[in-house]
């Protein structure tokens, strides 16, 4: 069985860390009395704040005192959930476990609230430990066999795969958070269901970088991308920061076609800068022209000569070889001969 789990909110629920849950202090001097009257809207859900938040402490407080009476699973994998930003935990478990015989057997459900902690809990009591580690989490989403699917491949693609060091060497310009998202992004492509990832920041935080630094992890990676943006001042800022990555890159030895990469749009309000313009498409239409015209000896003539060139090397080396075989035939008859191995029969 497998959940996805919010840590977020069982501290939301007590309005601080979860072991404010067992103080019974915690809203003391905080709880006052609802008045029959309120100023504004703000002062009347003002006024709801702490009572609601004692009353979800209190009913925790008392759903744990009975820790000893409720079902218990352990837990065999526990990972971060890649797609959300928030505290989002995938979580396994092995089967689970009542402590009393009888009843039908514990499913969880969304909305469910638990205990996770290192040890098996008992009581209350084992909770206030010192060296103890425990929290309050809440399912938010039962893993369908979809999201185990998913879950599965994204797993099996570990920090040691290709795809991770690949990341890592091209996002070393990248501060961590701009990496993160890179990352989240690149992991996206292996889950079945479609997302959509947000790189989102004030201005000069670097998501233009961000953006070309994941296109060009793209194109190590040999997956076709296509970049849109709403106006070509955007794109062809996309554009040059791009290519002076892949410029970059060329001093590195890592080889990257620029064939591969077209850039194309309203060309009447393109200001095309020298750094740029060999992934335009005018320039490849005008390049490959030249290649393939009839006029011009291009990448079709060439090819044919090569191929003729090969077929008559081949050829060569064939009557060589014949050449060859009659030659060492003739020198074995006469060694033969001079040797007296030749013999005559009446």
């Amino acid at each position: 069985m497998a959940e996805i789990i919010d840590a977020d909110k069982g501290e939301a629920s007590s309005c601080g860390r979860s072991k404010d849950i067992l103080n019974e202090n915690l809203y003391e001097n905080k709880v006052q009395k609802i008045p029959a009257s309120f100023r504004c809207v703000q002062h009347y859900f003002g006024s709801y704040v702490f009572p609601l938040l004692e009353e979800t402490r209190a009913q925790l407080r008392s759903s744990m005192q009975n820790l000893q009476r409720v079902p218990f699973a352990e837990v065999i994998d526990f990972s971060k959930f890649e797609r959300d930003a928030t505290k989002l935990y995938y979580v396994k478990v092995d089967k689970w476990q009542s402590r009393f015989s009888g009843g039908e057997p514990y499913r969880a459900l969304p909305g469910d609230n638990f205990v996770l902690a290192d040890f098996k809990t008992e009581s209350v009591c084992d909770l206030q430990r010192v060296g103890r580690s425990w929290g309050i989490v809440t399912v938010t989403k039962k893993a369908s066999e979809k999201d185990k699917k998913n879950y599965d491949l994204c797993s099996a693609r570990n920090e040691d795969s290709p795809n991770e060091k690949l990341i890592e060497s091209l996002c070393s310009e990248l501060n961590e958070s701009q990496t993160r998202s890179v990352r989240a992004c690149i992991r996206s492509l292996y889950i079945a269901n479609s997302s959509v990832e947000l790189i989102q920041g004030p201005a000069g935080t670097g998501k233009t970088k961000t953006i070309a630094t994941l296109l060009f992890t793209l194109l190590r990676m040999r997956c076709r991308t296509l970049t849109c943006a709403p106006t070509e001042v955007a794109i062809m800022e996309v554009a040059s920061i791009f290519m002076k990555i892949v410029n970059g890159a060329k001093s590195n030895a890592l080889f990257c076609p620029l064939g591969e990469i077209l850039l194309f749009g309203n060309e009447e309000r393109w200001k095309v800068s020298p750094e740029i313009e060999e992934i335009c498409l005018d320039y490849h239409v005008e390049r490959l022209a030249k290649c393939l015209g009839p006029e011009e000896t291009g990448c079709v003539s060439l090819y044919h000569y090569h191929i003729s060139s090969k077929n008559e090397s081949t050829r060569e080396k064939e009557q060589e070889n014949t050449t060859t075989e009659i030659e060492e035939k003739e020198s074995t008859s006469d060694d033969e001969v001079s040797k007296g191995k030749c013999k005559s029969f009446l």
